[in-house]
C-alpha cells in the first residue's frame, strides 16, 4: 500500500479559493504594468479638472475673491487632501494669493481671467452660429 503524503497549495492557490472567476480576473488586471505615457495624461488630466473646479468656485465668490478657509472646506469635495494654499501655490499662473487682515486670499490672475473671458466670447460666438445655422 502507498502513502501519499499531503503536500499544501501555494499561498497563491489559496488566495483564489472561493473568489469567483470574474473577480479573480478584475485583480489581475490591477496588477498590470501601468503605461508610463497614459498615467502621465490621467494625472495632468486630473490637475486640469481640480484647477477647473477650483476656477469656477472663484467665479461664484462675491468679487471673485475667496478665502483660503472656505476653498480648503470644498478640497473635500474635490477629493483632495492636504492644504488648499499649497496646491494654490503650485499654480501661480492661474491662482494669485495674498494676505490681508492676517487671513489668506485666492483670486484668479490676469492672465486666467483673460482665458474665462475668451472662453465665454467663444461659447457665445458657438451658440450664435448653431442658432443662426
Amino acid at each position: 500500500m502507498s502513502q501519499t503524503t499531503f503536500t499544501p497549495p501555494a499561498l497563491s492557490q489559496l488566495l483564489w479559493i472561493g473568489i469567483p472567476t470574474h473577480f479573480q480576473r478584475r485583480f489581475s488586471l490591477w496588477s498590470m504594468k501601468k503605461e508610463p505615457d497614459l498615467e502621465s495624461a490621467l494625472s495632468r488630466n486630473r490637475r486640469w479638472m481640480v484647477n477647473n473646479q477650483i476656477k469656477n468656485i472663484i467665479l461664484r465668490c462675491p468679487n471673485q475673491v475667496a478665502s483660503i478657509d472656505f476653498l480648503q472646506k470644498k478640497f473635500k469635495n474635490l477629493d483632495l487632501q492636504g492644504k488648499a494654499l499649497n496646491w494654490l501655490k503650485k499654480y501661480p499662473c492661474c491662482f494669485e494669493v495674498y494676505c490681508k487682515n492676517d487671513e489668506y486670499f485666492c483670486r484668479l490672475t490676469k492672465q486666467m481671467k483673460f482665458l474665462v473671458e475668451e472662453e465665454e466670447m467663444l461659447k457665445i460666438c458657438r451658440n450664435q452660429f448653431l442658432w443662426s445655422g
